[in-house]
């Protein structure tokens, strides 16, 4: 199962959970979705329009306020107990904040910039992430599972799949 957490302020969800949630569904396992904050209902609406297996809504009085000692806390607590294969994150400031935290405390490593992810067809369980190309040049990470990702993948939020 791939876990991604999406992000939310105010209700509102942010477009990049969109493409992070595309970037999971590709990979061909279940797909939940965490989207946490203190009224988080109208985000949750919208995600589960999406293809995806569960939408987990994470609403508590310490996530109202965004803080990223908050935010680790309850993810942590979440991803304990959800066990998921691969977590991926939107690339977004606030992620960029609490992920490196969120990975240290789960003891997991972290590939940011990511525009694609997938499974390696030599070495099962393996993925390959790929940062964006600068002057042609692109140098794939080969990752292991229990990985978070930190995923960029721009321009796929349209290709979201839709029940």
């Amino acid at each position: 199962m791939i876990l991604v957490i999406a992000e939310q302020r105010e209700g509102a969800l942010n477009r990049a959970s969109l493409e992070a949630i595309a970037g999971a569904q590709t990979l061909g396992s279940p797909v939940k979705v965490v989207v946490a904050g203190g009224d988080v209902s109208n985000a949750a609406a919208e995600i589960a329009a999406a293809d995806v297996a569960e939408v987990i809504a994470l609403s508590a009085e310490t996530l109202a306020a965004y803080t990223p000692d908050a935010f680790v806390a309850a993810l942590a607590a979440l991803i304990g107990t959800e066990n998921p294969a691969l977590v991926v994150l939107p690339h977004t400031y606030q992620t960029r904040d609490f992920a490196p935290r969120l990975a240290a405390r789960l003891d997991r490593s972290i590939v940011t910039d990511c525009t694609v992810i997938g499974f390696t067809g030599r070495s099962p369980g393996l993925l390959v992430a790929m940062p964006p190309i600068f002057s042609t040049t692109s140098i794939p990470s080969t990752i292991s599972p229990k990985t978070l990702c930190l995923s960029s993948s721009q321009g796929v939020a349209a290709r979201v799949m839709k029940n």
